[in-house]
């Protein structure tokens, strides 16, 4: 998580609205998900955020798109 202040800097560095992601929590996430539903076949819909990173992150993960 960031802070306040660090969000204050990112969104007058980049403008807003701003969607702040963090790699390690999305991957932990998708594990977590695998662990507890080790058979389902788990699917993003990438319409819904189709930022390169994100993607990317779950397909190295094995996340159909």
């Amino acid at each position: 998580m960031i802070n306040e202040e660090v969000a204050r800097g990112l969104a007058a560095e980049h403008g807003t609205p701003l969607f702040v992601t963090f790699e390690e929590i999305l991957e932990r996430n998708f594990r977590t998900l695998r662990r507890h539903l080790p058979r389902a076949h788990i699917y993003y819909a990438a319409k819904a955020n189709p930022d390169y990173e994100i993607l990317r992150t779950l397909m190295t993960l094995g996340c159909n798109l």
